[in-house]
């Protein structure tokens, strides 16, 4: 069986990373494989080029900034019952 998900993280202004991985690991936790993963594309709004003034103004704001997405198959074998000689 297979499963196509979308994982996407970026960097916040205050250059933290938020990665938003939950349902991958949780995937990855019950057995599942990862069989291929296709880069989307990557982003950015630009939030690091403003002036010091306007980085001050925003602060208390949280505003994502050099994100990415990846499109992920993975897949779950089942387990064949061994066949008796």
């Amino acid at each position: 069986m297979e499963k196509a998900i979308v994982v996407t993280g970026c960097f916040s202004a205050g250059n933290k990373w938020h990665g938003w991985l939950d349902e991958l690991n949780k995937l990855l936790s019950d057995g599942w494989t990862v069989k291929q993963v296709t880069a989307m594309g990557a982003y950015g709004y630009g939030y690091s080029s403003f002036s010091n003034h306007e980085k001050l103004l925003m602060e208390n704001e949280d505003h994502y900034d050099n994100g990415f997405a990846a499109l992920v198959i993975v897949e779950k074998i089942k387990k064949s019952k061994a066949i008796k000689e």
